[in-house]
């Protein structure tokens, strides 16, 4: 279901008038085409594997257009295997950008996060990946959310147990539920879940739009900012690189909404546990071999182990 021919036959299928334009991506789940259907311009999506992530993108982005006023991709046509959405010029942040623009954009990041986590609150029961099908969207199971982040983590400690990483698995495990005071009571929102430098498009200084729904979930707002900061500016093994870029991204979110009390706490077990993730990945035999690798394993279960240290210092000047 990747290839042009199979795009137009789709895309003949449906309209009368059509012109496909050129490949812009190839990827593990989908391959995205550009393309003119009936005198638009639009995106178009195909997979041969996962049918039914497309099928949640397009129920996730139909309801953030028709429920929120946050400017996404309008679906323009979905079937088996297939979405076209409409296609939103802009520009991806760049390393490159000089450092106030990046400030600029990074908090107008913020901005949009934090609307979108606003507009969607009350939509959900409790946190989870969100059904299939249907309309308007809901969890699946629901859950608190120490149950759910700790679902996350028992996985990938899990995944390090028989690795040189083991301790720093069980470490994060152990700390998720020692601090599931200050995890609870989060309100579960709509979350993106990959706001990274390929998904977020810029018009200017501002966000034009979030593109790849894919992963979008019921969860914290501060889950998904942070999660945001790990994908925008990298997988850092220093607690202080990129400090005014991250301060811009946070105060942007700030001056829309609220993180609630105890988030300090909470963005130190995050920042634990993506980088916990990453460990997972530099452990996996499938991955193909790196030099420093091991160096860079070591890194992380020091920046894990940081973390750690600082939300129990957070955690006893709450107390």
């Amino acid at each position: 279901m990747t290839t042009e021919s199979t795009l137009r036959e789709t895309l003949a299928s449906a309209f009368d008038d059509y012109t496909v334009h050129r490949r812009v991506r190839v990827g593990d789940r989908n391959t995205v085409f550009e393309a003119t259907v009936d005198g638009r311009r639009a995106a178009c999506k195909l997979t041969d594997c996962q049918p039914a992530t497309l099928a949640h993108e397009a129920a996730v982005q139909r309801a953030v257009a028709e429920r929120t006023d946050r400017r996404v991709p309008a679906v323009i046509d979905s079937g088996d295997g297939y979405l076209l959405l409409e296609w939103i010029d802009g520009e991806t942040c760049a390393d490159r950008d000089p450092a106030e623009r990046r400030q600029d954009r990074l908090r107008s990041v913020g901005r949009w996060l934090a609307r979108l986590h606003g507009a969607t609150e009350g939509w959900f029961d409790g946190h989870g990946t969100l059904e299939r099908s249907g309309r308007p969207l809901a969890v699946a199971e629901p859950v608190d959310w120490p149950t759910r982040l700790g679902g996350f983590v028992e996985r990938w400690a899990d995944e390090l147990a028989v690795t040189a990483s083991a301790d720093t698995g069980a470490a994060v495990a152990s700390a998720v539920e020692s601090h599931r005071a200050a995890l609870a009571n989060c309100r579960p929102v709509l979350v993106h879940g990959e706001a990274s430098g390929d998904h977020v498009l810029f018009d200017g200084d501002g966000v034009a739009t979030l593109l790849d729904w894919e992963l979008a979930q019921a969860a914290p707002g501060g889950f998904d900012l942070v999660w945001a900061e790990r994908d925008l500016l990298g997988r850092p093994v220093s607690a202080d690189r990129y400090g005014s870029l991250r301060r811009a991204l946070y105060d942007g979110y700030a001056s829309e909404r609220r993180l609630g009390p105890g988030f300090p706490v909470r963005r130190e077990l995050y920042r634990a546990a993506f980088a916990m993730r990453e460990l997972t990945l530099v452990h996996d035999p499938e991955m193909p071999a790196q030099s420093g690798r091991e160096d860079y394993g070591a890194a992380l279960r020091a920046f894990v182990a940081g973390r750690l240290d600082a939300a129990d210092s957070l955690a006893g000047r709450v107390a």
